[in-house]
Order: structure tokens, then C-alpha cells, then sequence
């Protein structure tokens, strides 16, 4: 009985010790390391299990563990996580720290993110700030002036017009434009952007920074990051932009006095009766005449930029979603040349333990309506400065004046006006989600699948007219076309990073596919019951005989390897080593795939015994690359011999032609990439604390093998081949300067 009572009291002890071990709590409070305000939403779990919490409004939180031992992993979007070993304690107060990789010491390059300090190719930053104070329309304004070797044309005075962008000159005699990386996805251009939703802007010149990008670098790498949401209650802003558009400045043309003095002494020369023989009786009834750039201009034209956005974010989870319109009226023919462009776009960021998961999308509508700067005979202004001012605008029965004294090419620039009927519609949507998992504490992996969805729809009508000479349309007409791009990509990168004392080492790997899809499918109609571009649409042409149709459809794909490895010892030395591996549906099978390597250095003599002494810079570190990328910028099948049907072919008493084929373009089943090889040094110097930086860059590229027609003789009758052939060098040197101070509110640059 003794020893039964002895085992009830051990088991009742043997409980208690057990359910004390049960309700063992940890509390505390979790604040933002700078500010010292409390963090909400903080996510706390027990390391190796699923067991967790989050912090309330005032910071705090309260977790059960099955003992004091373990480690507790906090983790907060926006700061960086940290694990914390319990060691027994039951309050465990902590400060995280913001995570700098949103801040000015990193930058965007390749799959990833580098300590500004530490990259070895020549990588352009532009931020947020800079892009604001641009008050760019375009994203590509903004690049203008802010990045050496960097240069942007705008294409046109059109509203709505692109832009070119050129890195390091003009490398290739096919397309020079840069690679655009938006959110990690690559799109075919950047006007669907508000640069009011970007975050930063960085350029990748050199090889040895775009060779992680392989066959689509060879032009240089713009890289775009969109903003992101911030912890914390949710925060409204708007910018907007209002403003009139006038020329500048006018052409210095003759009036109708001058104009009729000067043909006179041209017809006097040459012997001729005069062809205004009373001048004052003309200026007394026209005056000075007709300013033709008067009539055309539109002075004053409206442009407007409204952006709206909402962001925030609570616990592990972070979001913004922006709105933008754009307006622009063309200063050229009134009514005939505007832009219009609507965006939404939404990103969000969310965390649950070591998984990291979000999402980008962006959709936008605009419409463009346009005068062709480069039509027939020169276009509006060449007709403006060709025409003569003696003739008026109309005759005195309403139409359309015709120059008596001008040749029949030249014709009244605002009757051009009037005819030019044309619309371009477009919506575009482009969007993609993204995990990150931390396999391990130095090693993740991550996957992205992205897409590129635009539908454009084009139509012109022309009307019927006489604008004199040969410039007439006898019967109206409209043409509507359908395009549709599809493009998308999969893109899955492992990384593994450690540190052992001061030798930090980081390697990536990973494989890219990216597939793009192109449909279009259009038509003329002839003849048309009703003459106007609203109503054109409405009708069915008449003349059958001379309608037409077309249509087509393109498909390409990219498959890609690659692989980065960055040393550096003790921030001082750096090393970094990228190969790509690219594949090209372009070229035959023996040359679908090529490898471009690439290599760089740098040396940071700031961080020497010998240089932390003076007092000139405050930082200087030399670096230098080299590297190969390629190019695929041709169209498909060029590998192979083409076949292609003609309609117009007449065969001995058959009374009508009849469709056949002949042998198209030559094939070239020995075309293989087109392949650019770069070498750049530089040298990276800041003085007095950073206020002042200077920058310096010399390089030498050459592209061989350049992608382009082969001359072949006429007789051939063929279309000729596309072959390798030619070399294109470039050199230059860049020179990078700027001054920033901060005093108190006040910051300069």
C-alpha cells in the first residue's frame, strides 16, 4: 500500500512537471531599429515547426513553447528576419533592422540585387527622386542626361511618339535598342509605364554586367524595379501635371508682299512676263497673306498627367495599386494629333515564413491618333514651307483653295490636314507572380512566370478628294488591321550565398524559357456608302474586285542556361564570373545554341591601410570587365528555302492570271549569332563624405558577324539570303559627375 501511494504521488509530480513544461511563454515587444515605433504584424515562429504568432498594434506578442530552448524566428516584410536562440528566457525584446536592399547601397543587376559598392560592371542608377524632378512624360525622358552613355532621340513630335534609347553608340545594322527588364520580365517597350509608379531605373553598359542576360544584352540592359507597398496604415498621394504646348519658335518664311517681289525679279531674269504685275493691288486685298504656319499650328494644346496611388500593408503582407491618365494634344493639326494612355497597376508582397510570394500586373489602354510626319512629298510642315502665301486657305465658296503658283505636288497643307483620318488602339496587359522559398538560411530558390498580352487595332479611312495635281482620291476607302503579341516567360534561380570571416561568397544558377506569339489579320474595303471615319466601319465596300485581306502569324522562342559566381574578400577585392547559355528558334539546328562568358574585377583601394588615412576621397575603387553577349534579331525560317504563292501569273489562252509559287528567299542554313565582345575600365571616386562623385569609363566593343542581306545580283530573282557578315567597332569614354548635400529638409543635387 506504501509503495502504491509513493507511485500515485511520483506520476501527480511527474503531471505537474509535465504541465508546467506545456505552458512555458515567451512575450515581448518588436520595434523598428531607426525609429524605435512599434512594429505590427510581426511574424514569430518556432524554428523547424509551423507553431507562431504575431505582434498587436503596440508591438507585442506572447507565444507558447513546449520548453526554453529552440530559437524564435521573427520576420517582418521590409526588415530583415533574424533568429534569436532562447536560452531560457521568457522576455525577449527586440529591434529589426531595415532591410538596406530597398535603400541607395544596393542596386538591381542580373536575377538579383549587389552591394553598390561592390559591382564590378558598369551599372547606371537613376531613383525615384530623379525621375520626379524630371517630370518626364516618358519613362525614357528620364533617362535623357542623367546617364553617361546613355543617349535618347525622341522619334517625333507626335504625341504618344516612342523614343530611342542608344547605349554606347550604335553596335549592330539591325534593331540597336536595349534590352527592357521590367520586374525581372523583359517586355518589348516601356510606354505602357507612369513613370510615376517607378522605383528605379538602372542601366547595365558594359558586357561583363549584361552577359547574364546573353543573347538579348548585346545593345546594353535597361532594368526597371516598379514601387513596392510599405508597412503601415494606408497612405494616399497624387501627382499631377498640367500644362499648354506652343512652337517654340516659327520658321522665318516670306509673306505674300515679299513672296510676289521675289518670284517677280525670278521671272524677270529669266525673261518672262511678270507673275504678279500689280503687287499693290493684290496686297490690297490679301495684306501680308496667308501664314500657312498659323493655320496648322495649335497653340496652347492641353497636356495633362494625372497619377493616383494607395499603398500600405499589414503583418506579412505589403501592397499598392496606382492609376494614371495621360493627355496630350500634338501641336500640329488640331483635333488630328492627340494621346491618351489610362494605366492601372497593382503589386503586392506577401511572407509567411520562408516562403516569400507576390505578384505585378499592369494593364493599359491608350489611343493615338496621328498625322504621318514622313508621308508623300514630305508631309505637313514640308508642305507648309513649300506652299506659297498668296493663296488662301479656302475659296469663296468654302473649298479648299488649290496654289496657282506652286507646283502641282505642293497643295494646301490645311485640306492635307483634313483628310488625314487614322486611329491606333491598344491595350496591353502585363503581369507575373513570383515565390522565393529559403531552402536553407544561405540558400533559396526561386520561381517567376510572367506574361505580355497586347491587343492593338488599327483603322484608316480615306475619303475622296482633290487637293490638285495628282494628289486626288477618286473613291473612298478604309483598311482595319487586328494584331495580337503574346509573350511569355518562366524563369526559376537558385542562389547560395556564404561568408566565412571576411570571404564572402555568392553563386547563382538557374534556366529561362521565353516564347513570343504574334497574330495579325487585316483588310480594304473600296467604296464606301458612307464618308466619314466614324460611320466607315458601317458600311460594306462596294468594289469587290479590288477589296483585299491579309493576315499572318510568327512565332519565336529563347531557351536559356546561367550561372553568376561573386567573391569578394573583406569588401576590398571583387571578383565575379557570369556564363549564359542561349538557344535561338531563329537559327538551324547546328547553330541554335552559343555560350557567351564574361568576367570582371575591382578593387576598392579605400579599404587599403595606405589610403584610410587621407583626407581627399572618400571612396575610389578601380574595376574592369570583359564579355560577350549575342544578338538573334532577324525573323524566323531564314535557315531554310522559302516558298512563296503570287497571284499574278498568265499561262498562253487562259483569259485570267492565275495563283502560283516560286522559290522565296535563299536559305542560309550555316547563319549562326551574331556575336559582340566587350572590354571596359573604370575608375569610382567620391569626395568630402560623398557630397561630390566623379566617375570614369573607357571601352572598346566589337560585334562580328553581323546579321544582315546579302547583295546578290537581280537577275537571281530571288530574295537574298541573310548571312554573317561585316564588323561594327565602338570606343568610348564616359565621365560621370554630380554634387549632393543634405542640410537638415534641404537636399541639393
Amino acid at each position: 500500500m506504501k509503495n502504491y501511494k509513493s507511485l500515485l504521488l511520483l506520476s501527480a509530480l511527474l503531471l505537474f512537471v509535465t504541465v508546467s513544461a506545456k505552458s512555458q511563454t515567451v512575450s515581448g515587444t518588436v520595434a523598428d531599429a531607426q525609429t524605435g515605433e512599434p512594429l505590427i504584424g510581426v511574424n514569430i515562429v518556432l524554428q523547424g515547426t509551423t507553431s507562431g504568432t504575431t505582434t498587436d498594434v503596440d508591438g507585442r506578442y506572447s507565444i507558447t513553447l513546449p520548453n526554453l530552448d529552440g530559437s524564435l524566428v521573427f520576420s517582418y516584410v521590409g526588415f530583415i528576419s533574424r533568429i534569436v536562440d532562447i536560452n531560457g528566457r521568457q522576455e525577449i525584446n527586440l529591434n529589426l533592422e531595415p532591410d538596406i536592399l530597398m535603400g541607395e547601397e544596393f542596386i538591381v543587376v542580373g536575377y538579383g540585387l549587389q552591394q553598390k559598392s561592390l559591382v564590378t560592371g558598369s551599372i547606371s542608377r537613376i531613383g525615384a527622386d530623379q525621375i520626379e524632378q524630371s517630370a518626364s512624360l516618358r519613362v525614357e525622358q528620364a533617362l535623357q542626361g542623367r546617364t553617361a552613355g546613355v543617349m535618347v532621340m525622341q522619334n517625333s513630335g507626335q504625341p504618344g511618339s516612342g523614343a530611342t534609347v542608344r547605349i554606347r553608340g550604335i553596335g549592330t545594322t539591325g534593331n540597336a535598342d536595349p534590352l527592357y527588364i521590367v520586374d525581372g520580365m523583359p517586355v518589348g517597350g516601356i510606354d505602357f509605364l507612369s513613370p510615376a509608379d517607378i522605383m528605379s531605373i538602372e542601366v547595365l553598359k558594359d558586357a561583363s554586367a549584361t552577359a547574364i542576360y546573353g543573347a538579348r544584352g548585346a545593345n546594353g540592359v535597361v532594368m526597371i524595379t516598379t514601387a513596392e507597398g510599405k508597412q503601415g496604415p494606408i497612405q494616399v498621394s497624387y501627382h499631377g501635371y498640367l500644362g499648354v504646348q506652343s512652337p517654340w519658335k516659327k520658321t522665318d518664311l516670306l509673306d505674300a508682299p515679299n513672296y510676289m517681289k521675289i518670284m517677280n525679279e525670278s521671272f524677270s531674269n529669266d525673261n518672262r512676263p511678270l507673275q504678279f504685275p500689280d503687287i499693290d493691288a493684290v496686297i490690297a486685298e490679301i495684306g501680308s497673306g496667308t501664314d500657312w504656319q498659323d493655320e496648322v499650328f495649335f497653340y496652347n494644346a492641353p497636356v495633362a498627367d494625372h497619377s493616383l496611388r494607395l499603398s500600405g500593408g499589414s503583418g506579412t503582407s505589403t501592397y499598392m495599386l496606382s492609376m494614371s491618365y495621360r493627355q496630350q494634344d500634338g501641336i500640329v493639326a488640331e483635333g488630328k494629333s492627340n494621346y491618351e494612355r489610362f494605366t492601372v497597376r497593382m503589386n503586392s508582397d506577401h511572407k509567411r515564413g520562408r516562403l516569400t510570394y507576390g505578384s505585378r500586373f499592369n494593364y493599359t489602354n491608350k489611343t493615338t491618333k496621328g498625322i504621318n510626319p514622313n508621308e508623300e512629298f514630305g508631309g505637313i510642315m514640308a508642305r507648309v514651307s513649300n506652299i506659297d502665301p498668296v493663296t488662301p486657305v479656302r475659296n469663296a465658296d468654302g473649298s479648299f483653295a488649290q496654289s496657282p503658283y506652286a507646283s502641282q505636288e505642293v497643295v494646301n497643307p490645311v485640306a492635307a490636314i483634313d483628310i488625314i483620318n487614322s486611329q491606333w488602339k491598344e491595350d496591353k496587359f502585363v503581369g507575373g507572380v513570383y515565390g522565393d522559398f529559403n531552402i536553407l538560411e544561405n540558400l533559396s530558390i526561386r520561381s517567376s512566370l510572367d506574361l505580355e498580352l497586347t491587343y492593338g487595332n488599327n483603322r484608316t479611312f480615306n475619303p475622296t478628294y482633290n487637293l490638285g495635281g495628282n494628289v486626288t482620291n477618286a473613291t473612298t476607302s478604309a483598311m482595319q488591321a487586328q494584331n495580337k503579341w503574346v509573350t511569355w516567360q518562366t524563369s526559376h534561380v537558385i542562389r547560395y550565398g556564404q561568408s566565412v570571416q571576411n570571404h564572402n561568397f555568392s553563386v547563382l544558377g538557374g534556366f529561362e524559357m521565353l516564347s513570343h506569339r504574334n497574330e495579325y489579320l487585316g483588310g480594304v474595303a473600296f467604296n464606301l456608302s458612307m464618308e466619314s471615319f466614324d460611320n466607315a466601319w458601317l458600311s460594306v465596300g462596294t468594289d469587290e474586285e479590288n477589296q483585299t485581306n491579309y493576315g499572318g502569324l510568327g512565332l519565336e522562342s529563347i531557351a536559356s542556361f546561367f550561372s553568376r559566381v561573386n567573391y569578394d574578400y573583406n569588401n576590398r577585392y571583387m571578383l565575379e564570373g557570369v556564363i549564359r547559355y542561349d538557344g535561338s528558334s531563329k537559327f538551324g539546328p547546328d547553330n541554335r545554341w552559343a555560350l557567351f562568358p564574361a568576367f570582371s574585377l575591382g578593387w576598392v583601394l579605400t579599404e587599403e591601410d595606405f589610403l584610410r588615412e587621407q583626407n581627399i576621397f572618400s571612396f575610389l575603387k578601380l574595376r574592369g570587365g570583359w564579355g560577350q553577349n549575342g544578338s538573334d534579331n532577324i525573323g524566323q525560317f531564314n535557315f531554310t528555302p522559302r516558298i512563296t504563292t503570287h497571284a499574278g501569273y498568265g499561262f498562253g489562252l487562259i483569259p485570267s492570271v492565275v495563283t502560283g509559287a516560286y522559290p522565296g528567299q535563299i536559305a542560309n542554313p550555316g547563319l549562326k549569332w551574331e556575336t559582340s565582345e566587350q572590354s571596359s575600365f573604370g575608375l569610382e571616386s567620391a569626395f568630402m563624405n560623398d557630397q561630390i562623385y566623379l566617375n570614369l569609363d573607357f571601352y572598346l566593343k566589337e560585334t562580328k558577324g553581323l546579321l544582315l542581306a546579302a547583295p546578290i545580283p537581280a537577275f537571281i530573282g530571288n530574295s537574298p539570303p541573310v548571312i554573317n557578315g561585316g564588323t561594327v567597332k565602338n570606343t568610348g569614354f564616359e565621365v560621370e559627375s554630380g554634387f549632393r548635400q543634405t542640410a537638415g529638409d534641404w537636399q541639393m543635387n
